[in-house]
């Protein structure tokens, strides 16, 4: 038997323990700042906190699953043909808990996505309306595959989920196009606010650190979706939908970690900063030119609940 299902468990388990190693020191860094941070008790950064909680606890189960189900094959039976056997059958139970906690990680990722953008439009529900839908649709999609690993074998598994996992990785990719394409709307609209106000470069520069911060977060998301839909449409192996299934978690962990970590340290930026001015001169004021358009542009930056990188009078 070709050893190729073997080189895939150990591919896939050293590329998860390393990403696993990024996510969780990037993850504790975003708890530190969250539980330190201002305005915790807010509404939006309590359910935001602890989502993001409960996905570092599923990616956290869904790593130490593949550790465990990357000892058995190699040291517990030794290698060998059973090794891959052990790989290439459907039902064992290390494979149903790693689809499940991953299904469920792609599920909270979405559910951040929109809930960022159910934020910055205002909590507006017609603007969320549509990924909503497509969220059913992920969801569904993603219980579809998990149905089949409980009762499809492993040679009619790929014809079977084609359909399921398909339609669940396109919901979670125009989930994220459309997303972060209506926040880059609303952030630029914002930003021409910024531009025909009094405001100082300060502010134009927060908007667009939150416009990037978006997209790179969004992009990285878009990457393993995609590459696992291209994988699924292209070729029935195992191996590389085995080594991109296993790896997408953590994946989107990073995606999701990585833009609060950015808005984190913004905050901190900006405590300090503050705290230095008040030390200086506790009883300096500034002023703009147009009082009435800033409060316009602030009210307006407040909506969308991103710390820091809101604007600020001077």
């Amino acid at each position: 038997m070709s050893s190729s299902v073997l080189s895939a468990g150990l591919i896939q388990a050293f590329l998860e323990l390393t990403l696993y190693g990024v996510y969780f020191v990037i993850f504790s860094t975003v708890f530190y700042l969250f539980w330190h941070g201002p305005g915790l008790t807010k509404r939006p950064r309590v359910f935001v906190f602890l989502a993001l909680v409960v996905q570092f606890l599923a990616i956290t189960a869904h790593w130490i699953n593949t550790m465990y189900g990357t000892y058995l094959p190699f040291v517990k039976i030794g290698g060998g043909a059973e090794a891959e056997q052990f790989y290439r059958t459907l039902g064992r139970p290390a494979l149903k808990t790693h689809i499940l906690l991953t299904e469920m990680t792609n599920t909270l990722t979405d559910c951040l996505v929109i809930h960022r953008l159910y934020v910055i439009w205002g909590y507006k529900l017609s603007i969320v309306a549509f990924p909503l839908l497509l969220l059913v649709v992920q969801v569904v999609g993603g219980i579809g595959s998990i149905c089949g690993i409980f009762t499809q074998t492993q040679a009619n598994f790929h014809a079977w989920s084609f359909g399921w996992v398909t339609a669940n990785l396109v919901a979670s990719l125009v989930i994220s196009g459309y997303s972060t394409g209506m926040m880059s709307f609303k952030i630029l609209n914002l930003g021409k606010m910024v531009r025909k106000s009094a405001l100082p470069m300060s502010g134009r520069h927060r908007l667009t650190s939150i416009l990037v911060i978006m997209s790179e977060s969004a992009a990285l998301q878009t990457a393993i979706n995609l590459a696992l839909l291209l994988a699924l449409q292209l070729t029935a192996a195992l191996e590389p939908n085995f080594v991109l299934k296993g790896i997408q978690a953590v994946v989107l962990g990073m995606s999701t970690v990585l833009i609060h970590a950015r808005i984190g340290f913004g905050w901190t930026e900006e405590t300090s900063r503050a705290s230095t001015i008040t030390a200086t001169n506790p009883s300096a004021i500034h002023f703009t030119v147009d009082i009435e358009r800033t409060r316009d542009v602030e009210e307006a930056a407040e909506e969308t609940e991103l710390g820091p990188y809101r604007v600020r009078k001077q």
